[in-house]
């Protein structure tokens, strides 16, 4: 945390390398949206890119299909940027081999493979941010839902997997016996306000139904989280967003460090710790326990990115607290 602190101020002295550059210093490459969905995380490196350019520093976006990913990623390198940033996973291996065509661009992928020497890949601790929210959703009233955007089959995704397994610990290491309701739902439902908000009016029934009518807590994606308490469509409920990041001093430092010849090529990882993973509660004050959590003062239990045994699964819905999975009825037909 301290390190990222002083690289940015390092990086405001350098300012004048990059302030008023026609060819960008950092590009941010997505994979091509058609539906233009909306996307929480890419939005998350989004503001840090306005941040570096209301630092002066030029950027650009770059969005791709993945035929054409290799090409591009390597075009963006040899029109002269210092760091190309590729914040889709299907880019691992386009940058891979753009990277070997352009050693001296850097090139930073989202991505948990394993990297050859000739790049860097990151990742965000998303789990130590759920485990702070299910903590938080556990010390207050009510019964407690979590909805997840799935694929056509119903999955759900690795990095779900982890988030939700911290969460249900993040609530049980509060109350042992606490019990999260899953409400599986298409895609597509974050993409309409009105579909997200009926969805959380959904869960927030088979809550109050199974708790006889108390209160109910649902963590969503900030974006329906949002949606549903635009539409208050549920009398005595709270609609929780879950964890965020912030990306704007990872970039800064990470150009620093470009500049001065000191970043190598390395696997890393940020969370609550680094500052980039961050709970806010909705009532916009800093949850105190976050903040202990940022300064080390509490240890994350071991095993948070473990989906193992620790979770129970549907089939064990009767038994006391862990996880009751239902589906969302638009999947069902």
């Amino acid at each position: 945390m301290r390190g990222i602190a002083l690289l940015t101020i390092l990086f405001c002295l350098l300012l004048p390398a990059g302030a008023g550059a026609t060819t960008p210093a950092v590009v941010f490459v997505r994979i091509a949206n058609p539906e233009n969905a909306p996307d929480a995380r890419l939005d998350e490196h989004e503001q840090a890119r306005f941040h570096l350019e209301k630092r002066g520093i030029a950027t650009s976006t770059l969005a791709v299909t993945p035929e054409e990913a290799k090409a591009a990623l390597i075009r963006a390198a040899r029109a002269g940027a210092e760091l190309v940033a590729a914040l889709d996973p299907d880019l691992f291996d386009a940058a891979v081999a753009a990277a070997e065509a352009a050693p001296k661009t850097v090139f930073f992928v989202r991505s948990d493979r394993e990297p050859p020497d000739s790049l860097s890949v990151f990742g965000a601790r998303m789990r130590e941010g759920w485990y702070v929210a299910g903590r938080s959703a556990a010390r207050r009233e009510g019964g407690i839902g979590w909805l997840a955007p799935v694929d056509e089959a119903g999955r759900l995704s690795p990095d779900q997997e982890r988030d939700l397994h911290a969460f249900v610990r993040g609530v049980r290491s509060v109350r042992p016996q606490g019990q999260v309701t899953l409400l599986r739902t298409p895609t597509t439902v974050p993409r309409d306000e009105a579909a997200a908000a009926d969805a959380l009016a959904r869960l927030a029934g088979r809550i109050r139904q199974d708790h006889q009518n108390g209160p109910a807590l649902i963590v969503a994606p900030p974006f329906v989280a949002e949606a549903g308490n635009r539409a208050a469509s549920a009398a005595n409920v709270v609609f929780l967003p879950g964890p965020t990041c912030d990306w704007t001093r990872v970039y800064g430092s990470l150009l620093v460090q470009i500049r001065f010849g000191l970043w190598r090529h390395r696997a890393t990882s940020y969370g609550m710790r680094e500052g980039v993973v961050r709970f806010d509660p909705p009532d916009g004050a800093p949850d105190p326990e976050a903040i202990a959590f940022v300064r080390g003062a509490k240890p994350f239990p071991p095993g948070l990115d473990d989906v193992g045994q620790e979770t129970p699964g549907a089939e064990e819905t009767n038994a006391p607290g862990g996880l009751r999975d239902i589906t969302d009825e638009r999947m069902e037909n």
